[in-house]
């Protein structure tokens, strides 16, 4: 009944993945509404969400959906808010998480500096377990900070659309959506 009568090129859907023909704002606007209205405590979707975003800032790339996934059971938050939260850490916002993290442990540790042209990728092929322990040393303070930040921030935006959303919805101002029904 819902379906297109004729079915679209596979090509069609790469193309909306890649650049969505709505946008990039909307698809976030959709997704802080999508978050915003997630069942739960927001506690509970806020620790899942910081999670995510504190995973992000981890070298462990193909292991961030399962680090935050686990982090977030473990500690009883949202595990799919975790997923969410794993956006953060993406292709273009990684090769500078992995400077940031390389030059905050390469400080600690006491190794010396790199150049942001020579942080590549034949650098780190050739170099792995050099530049990986400075990574992860640099990306504890990082991780830390990040989840109090992110935990903070959104437990008290969640709550507080929360409550204007059921405030809404007692004034009849919105419909609310029962699952029972």
């Amino acid at each position: 009944m819902f379906k297109r009568r004729h079915r679209l090129h596979w090509i069609f859907h790469l193309r909306e993945w890649v650049w969505p023909r709505a946008g990039w704002c909307r698809v976030g606007r959709y997704l802080i509404h999508r978050l915003a209205r997630f069942e739960g405590c927001p506690e509970h979707i806020a620790c899942g969400l910081a999670f995510g975003v504190a995973v992000s800032f981890t070298p462990f790339i193909g292991l961030h959906f399962l680090l935050a996934a686990a982090l977030a059971w473990i500690c009883g938050g949202s595990v799919i808010a975790s997923a969410f939260g794993t956006i953060v850490g993406n292709p273009w916002t990684f090769p500078f998480i992995w400077l940031i993290t390389y030059r905050i442990g390469a400080a600690f540790l006491g190794s010396p500096d790199l150049a942001l042209e020579e942080m590549d990728w034949d650098f780190l092929k050739a170099n792995f377990s050099d530049a990986l322990w400075p990574m992860m040393v640099g990306a504890i303070p990082l991780c830390t900070g990040s989840w109090f930040i992110t935990y903070f921030v959104l437990r008290h935006l969640i709550t507080a659309y929360q409550h204007r959303r059921r405030a809404a919805i007692g004034r009849g101002r919105l419909r609310s959506v029962s699952r029972e029904s």
